[in-house]
C-alpha cells in the first residue's frame, strides 16, 4: 500500500456518534495530530456508519463474553478486556488448583 500511496498518507480513523459537523474536517485534523504534519484537504474521505453489536442479555453460566458489546468501541478495548479476562481465568483456574497466584 506503502507504494501505491506514493507518498501520500492513508489513514482509517473511526468515530462514535452520527451527526458530527464537518467530520471529514475533523478527520483530517486529528490525523494531522496524530502524524505529526500539516496534512491538505484529503483526496477522498467515506464515511460508512457502522452496526453495532448489540449487549447480550445473559450468558450461559461460566461463559465469558468478550467482545464490543462487553469492552466498548476500537481494537485496543477488546484486547485489553480479553487480557484482563484471561487474566482471571487463569487465576480461577489457579485457585481451583490450589496455587498461588501473587
Amino acid at each position: 500500500m506503502g507504494e501505491q500511496a506514493a507518498g501520500r498518507h492513508v489513514l482509517r480513523l473511526s468515530y462514535d456518534g452520527h451527526g458530527i459537523p464537518d467530520l471529514a474536517d475533523v478527520a483530517r485534523r486529528d490525523a494531522a495530530t496524530l502524524l505529526g504534519v500539516t496534512l491538505d484537504a484529503p483526496l477522498d474521505v467515506a464515511i460508512v456508519p457502522w452496526v453495532r453489536a448489540a449487549p447480550a442479555t445473559h450468558a450461559v453460566d461460566g461463559m465469558r463474553r468478550i467482545g464490543e458489546a462487553e469492552s466498548g468501541t476500537g481494537l485496543a478495548a477488546v484486547v485489553a478486556a480479553a487480557e484482563r479476562e484471561a487474566g482471571r481465568l487463569l487465576d480461577e483456574r489457579a485457585e481451583e488448583d490450589g496455587v498461588a497466584t501473587d
